[in-house]
């Protein structure tokens, strides 16, 4: 239960990704099996489904606060999270440089 996201970020830098990378792993044990990673240019992404992504959360916290610092020193850093509701939050960056965010009504 619970509200869930899917969540987008990436770093570029070797420093920045290495550093990502040791968060991550330091929270999530099976990083790989939550976390699909994808290459941008000099950028490393990394997206997960159905996270629980609140801002109390110590993960998202050091996650949040890591991508922020990136994206103020030198705009190498961005984050979007998708509700499930379909609102986007926790937008840091320039993450539209990088992903697509469409909305549209349909018939079943």
């Amino acid at each position: 239960m619970g509200y869930r996201s899917t969540v987008i970020f990436g770093v570029k830098g070797d420093t920045n990704k290495d550093k990502l990378i040791q968060i991550i792993d330091e929270q999530y044990q099976e990083r790989k099996t939550i976390f699909q990673t994808h290459k941008n240019g000099e950028y490393l992404i990394f997206k997960a489904h159905h996270l629980k992504w609140y801002d109390f959360y110590n993960d998202v916290v050091e996650i949040n606060k890591f991508i922020e610092e990136a994206s103020e020193k030198d705009d190498s850093g961005f984050m979007v999270c998708l509700g499930e509701d379909g609102n986007l939050h926790d937008e840091i960056g320039l993450w539209f440089d990088f992903v697509g965010f469409y909305s549209y009504l349909e018939l079943h």
